[in-house]
């Protein structure tokens, strides 16, 4: 006997839905699909029964929700804004990490550039080939944690890095020169 979990979604395309979508307080996935240039504000709430799914390659999202995981299948760019939120990245992209945020990265593909500006804080776990562009005004040491052969990590800002295999490690400021490894 096989038994199988079909997980419920909905899929959307437009800010009006993503919010209606936003104040349903059951579990489910948020596919979001946009292929305009087009810009998404996800509201300050907890969401961390919801996770969300971006197909959005001209859009840019701000948000300042919680939720159980974001995963990037194709973006422009994101402006995080929350503390805690789990990222599966899955496209090159841009993030920029705000002031006062914390963000978890997990590098789940192969061949990805990955642009972070980081005025806030993260931690970095690269399990595939990928290529992590570190700028921004943040003073503090980005946790990263390399899992894979062949990452190239070019920073200008301070990271703490431990790493299971060979690094590229382009560091491009002297505050990335007080980098520890």
């Amino acid at each position: 006997q096989t038994t199988f979990v079909v997980e419920d979604s909905k899929k959307i395309s437009t800010q009006e839905e993503l919010e209606e979508c936003l104040m349903l307080d059951k579990a489910f996935t948020i596919i979001l699909k946009a292929e305009g240039e087009v810009n998404f504000v996800i509201p300050k709430g907890d969401y961390s029964n919801k996770k969300l799914v971006v197909f959005a390659p001209k859009a840019t999202v701000n948000n300042e929700g919680l939720f159980q995981l974001i995963e990037i299948r194709s973006l422009k760019q994101w402006n995080e804004s929350r503390k805690d939120n789990k990222f599966s990245m899955l496209s090159s992209t841009t993030i920029t990490v705000n002031e006062d945020a914390y963000a978890n990265f997990i590098i789940n593909r192969t061949g990805l550039v990955l642009k972070y500006v980081m005025n806030g804080n993260a931690r970095f776990e690269l399990k595939k080939p990928s290529t992590l562009q570190l700028d921004g005004t943040t003073k503090n040491a980005l946790e990263v944690n390399v899992n894979s052969k062949n990452v190239i990590i070019q920073t200008k800002l301070p990271v703490t890095l431990l790493a299971e295999e060979i690094v590229q490690l382009e560091l491009q400021s002297d505050a990335a020169a007080k980098s520890t490894f």
